[in-house]
């Protein structure tokens, strides 16, 4: 079975620098909720051909609650692809809740932290001042730069998807300290993703002729949708392999700086409306989450 620290390296170059990238690519699109539409669908072909394939038992009772849980889940990716247009490296600081949510719930209703290591909670302390350094420095750079805060509306999707994310990456926790199959999670999970995620195109976003505009769009980014699919499908099975094997409260504050140093730098380096430099203080917050990062990865069992 893949060690829970590599499959937690690979998570977070997958999850927080190549997924946020082909995402933004797509979600900078006139026709994005399409594409969103799109990736669930493909997303769910991916799941079922998965669960076709390796799926040992079948257990409707996991299948119907993960797919209320993938329902739940998807609406959070909704306001996710709307966050990413307006931007991308504001989005990965600022998208900092659902990691804090997801700690908070698995300290309080699995007492994850009996389980920390001494180190390894020195190293979770020094994430956590890192991320509090982030986020302080983007909000200093936001106001120095109009006098303004962010837009009402912008922050109100940001805060949304992480909320949702929070409860999700939780029960995500749970299902795998149960033991519950990963094909069975899986599965079921996406199907009810891709459900609500044609009433969320319809009703929401008020698309029209859903079908048509599928088919307008061109090969070259179909296959890119087909990626992201690909990817997110990946990173659920990998973050049950970390989580079944290490606390959350171990694993979730490292997934939290990958998304605020990797994918904030991975937007800044290819998007040029985006584009800046770290300055010291990011650098040194950086430099503070990779020694807890170290810590946490070295000393977790």
């Amino acid at each position: 079975m893949l060690s829970w620290q590599l499959a937690l390296l690979v998570r977070i170059v997958v999850g927080n620098a190549l997924l946020p990238v082909l995402i933004k690519k797509q979600a900078d699109k006139k026709d994005k909720y399409i594409r969103f539409f799109l990736q669930f669908q493909m997303s769910a072909v991916i799941s079922t051909v998965l669960f076709a394939l390796f799926a040992t038992t079948f257990e409707p009772a996991t299948l119907l609650v993960t797919a209320c849980l993938g329902a739940f889940t998807v609406s959070g990716t909704f306001f996710q692809w709307k966050s990413l247009a307006v931007s991308g490296a504001k989005t990965s600081v600022l998208a900092f809740m659902d990691d804090v949510i997801a700690i908070i719930l698995s300290v309080v209703f699995l007492r994850e932290w009996e389980r920390a290591t001494p180190i390894a909670g020195v190293g979770v302390f020094l994430c956590g001042c890192a991320i509090v350094l982030f986020i302080a420095r983007a909000r200093a750079r936001e106001q120095a730069k109009d006098g303004s805060a962010l837009p009402a509306r912008y922050l109100a999707n940001v805060f949304t998807y992480s909320a949702i994310w929070g409860v999700s990456y939780f029960l995500q926790n749970v299902f795998a300290v149960k033991s519950v199959g990963m094909i069975n999670l899986i599965g079921g999970w996406y199907i009810g993703g891709s459900i609500v995620s044609l009433f969320l195109v319809r009703y929401v976003a008020k698309e029209r002729n859903v079908v048509a505009q599928i088919a307008l769009i061109p090969k070259l980014d179909v296959l890119m949708i087909a990626a992201i699919a690909l990817c997110v499908v990946g990173c659920m099975c990998l973050q049950y392999t970390i989580y079944h094997q290490a606390i959350q409260l171990a694993a979730q504050p490292v997934i939290l700086v990958g998304e605020m140093v990797l994918q904030a730098l991975v937007f800044l380096l290819v998007f040029k409306k985006e584009r800046r430099e770290f300055d010291r203080h990011e650098i040194g917050a950086s430099f503070i989450a990779l020694i807890g990062t170290l810590l946490i990865m070295g000393f977790q069992a």
